[in-house]
């Protein structure tokens, strides 16, 4: 089942970034497979959901990132070992290897890279009444403008969302940092490629990625440079 670096087209010392797509609602039907997977932590985890589908969405997410993580490693996906840091932002101890995780409704978003850190976010773009009082309340004075200019339009929303939820999980510092102290659109309204970190001087790239046309998502990750970026859809017949 493991295989190494060179045979998922990542290897050792190279900057590439890939990107895994998720349809929770097909990898539904192999929850028994996934669920044997988990942890004895991720197993009280799920048992904590109230609701059966968000339990199964759960377990599904976490047993096709222990699939993913285990082959990157070469090791049984059931012996990762998901460690978290002071923010909650998941790391693995044995191994430099980033990755980062995101879902909404029934799609969901893997990142993994093997030279920077990184944040993904996905969200599904629906009716939200909130939109306009939450983008008053957390979004730059440049985000602000756009809203009211495009009289709150939801698409924008959720793109300037999963702009600032990517760059937030890159850096790593969860609600700590605050969201209307960056900007991810320019002066002209138009969007950014780069922010510069508010507490810092590193500098993050931003991308918008073509997922699904009723979700927006985005990539972060540090540095200047121009990594290759793969983005596919996760199989689970691949993998056993």
């Amino acid at each position: 089942m493991c295989v190494d670096f060179e045979g998922m087209g990542m290897e050792k010392g190279h900057s590439e970034l890939h990107l895994w797509v998720l349809n929770l609602n097909e990898l539904v039907k192999s929850i028994d497979m996934l669920k044997n997977l988990l942890s004895k932590d991720e197993h009280e985890r799920a048992n904590r959901f109230a609701f059966v589908k968000d339990r199964n969405r759960f377990i599904c997410f976490r047993g096709v990132l222990r699939c993913l993580l285990g082959r990157y490693m070469g090791q049984n996906p059931r012996e990762v070992q998901i460690m978290y840091g002071e923010f909650g932002k998941p790391f693995l101890k044995q191994e430099r290897i980033f990755f980062n995780v995101s879902h909404s409704h029934h799609m969901g978003l893997i990142g993994i890279s093997r030279s920077d850190p990184l944040g993904v976010d996905i969200e599904q773009i629906r009716s939200f009444p909130e939109a306009q009082l939450l983008s008053e309340q957390f979004f730059s004075d440049r985000e602000k403008r756009m809203i009211r200019q495009t009289q709150g339009d939801i698409k924008a929303f959720f793109r300037i969302w999963a702009r600032k939820e990517a760059f937030i999980k890159a850096l790593g510092r969860g609600l700590s940092q605050s969201l209307e102290r960056f900007d991810v659109v320019d002066e002209s309204g138009g969007w950014i490629e780069y922010i510069i970190d508010p507490q810092g001087s590193e500098s993050y790239q931003v991308r918008d990625l073509s997922v699904d046309p009723d979700y927006s998502a985005a990539l972060c990750f540090q540095g200047n440079g121009k990594p290759h970026i793969r983005m596919q859809t996760f199989l689970l017949k691949s993998f056993f």
